[in-house]
This record gives C-alpha cells, sequence and structure tokens, in this order.
C-alpha cells in the first residue's frame, strides 16, 4: 500500500500524546504521532494520554489494554510505544507466560494479543520503550526500567514480534539533553528523530 493512503493508530503515553513547545513566542503541540504523519502524507491517529500504565490497575480505567479498544478499527497499521509508567507506578513484573493484566508482562502480552484480534489485516510495530535516565519512583522492590524494558522485548519476542529498540538504536541518543531534556521525555528535536526512526519502519514494512 502506499504510504500516503495509509492509516496508522498510535497507542502510547506521555511520549505519544503532547509535547508544548515554545515556537515564535506562541506555544504549540508537538508529538511523534503528528511528525510521522507530515514525513508519510498519510493518516495518524494519535491515541496517547499522559501518565498511563499497560498493565490495568485498580481506581484507574485509563491503561493501554482499556484505551487500545477505543481506537478506530480501520487502520494499516497500529503502533504500541512501550514501555509506559508501570514501572514508577509500582506494578507487579509478573510471571514469564502470566495473562495477568494487572502484571506488567501479563498487560504486554494480552494487549498484543488484543490488538492482533481487533486488527486482524493491520501491522503492527512495537517500540520499546525510550530510555529513562532516573530510576523508577513508589516501588518497594529494587527493579529498574531496564529490568522493565528487558521484560517488554522478552514478551514481544515470546510472540513473535522484534521490536524497534530505541535503547539499542544508535541514530538515538536518549542522553543527549536536546533529545530528552529531562531525561524522560522528548524534546521536539527528540520527537523528530524519534518519528524518522517509526518512519523507516513503516516504509520497510509497506514495501515487503
Amino acid at each position: 500500500m502506499e504510504a500516503k493512503k495509509l492509516k496508522i493508530n498510535c497507542l502510547g503515553a506521555s511520549n505519544t500524546c503532547i509535547i508544548k513547545t515554545l515556537d515564535l513566542e506562541t506555544v504549540r503541540d508537538v508529538n511523534y504521532p503528528v511528525i510521522l504523519g507530515l514525513l508519510l502524507r498519510c493518516t495518524v491517529r494519535n491515541y496517547g494520554a499522559g501518565g498511563t500504565n499497560i498493565a490495568v490497575t485498580d481506581g484507574r480505567t485509563d491503561s493501554y489494554l482499556e484505551r487500545a479498544t477505543l481506537m478506530d478499527k480501520d487502520a494499516d497499521i497500529v503502533i504500541i510505544q512501550g514501555d509506559g509508567n508501570d514501572a514508577s507506578h509500582g506494578v507487579l513484573p509478573g510471571a514469564e507466560g502470566t495473562n495477568d493484566i494487572h502484571t506488567y508482562r501479563g498487560a504486554v502480552g494480552v494487549l498484543i494479543d488484543n490488538i492482533r484480534r481487533d486488527f486482524p489485516s493491520a501491522h503492527l510495530i512495537v517500540l520499546a520503550g525510550l530510555p529513562k535516565l532516573k530510576p523508577p519512583k513508589n516501588r518497594t522492590d529494587d527493579l529498574s526500567h531496564e529490568d522493565f524494558h528487558k521484560a517488554f522485548i522478552d514478551v514481544c519476542r515470546g510472540r513473535g514480534i522484534e521490536p524497534v529498540d530505541f535503547a539499542a538504536d544508535p541514530r538515538f541518543r536518549a542522553d543527549d539533553r536536546a533529545v530528552m531534556p529531562d531525561g524522560t521525555h522528548l524534546s521536539e528535536i527528540g520527537c523528530r528523530c524519534y518519528a524518522d526512526i517509526v518512519a523507516d519502519e513503516v516504509r520497510r514494512l509497506t514495501q515487503e
């Protein structure tokens, strides 16, 4: 399919949602899905929500799993941006092979399964989350963002998906303050770098 005819759904947390940036004395919204749509000249829908987990947690209804059911079903490509905020929100990692959606591994696996079920003809692109330069907050154990990152990749591979791993991609430098000023969130420069890499993956899929 020609890239310009594509419809793409992007599911994620704050780095998918919105970044406010000052440009010529005006504040405007910048995010990687907007830039991706401009690069590919296609329809890109943003289903990002700041501060959200992949796992289902008590007292909240905004997990990736719950929001995935709200996405338009005519997408040609669905993009999941991990790793969510689960590490910082005290979500348990879960055992290997679990389907418990209140644990991290279980929620990631069920999310992939649900996307494949609900979008049977769509390509699925999974983005292994951005490297974090700060330790996760609100944990009573010694697990790190890297532990959740590795768990995310393991679950994806267990379901036959090789994620785009930004922690291992030399084109993306999380330690560059121009890219991630606070060590957690993308700047506009970071969004553009991120979108370039995602666009390359979309082009690869559409040319196969």
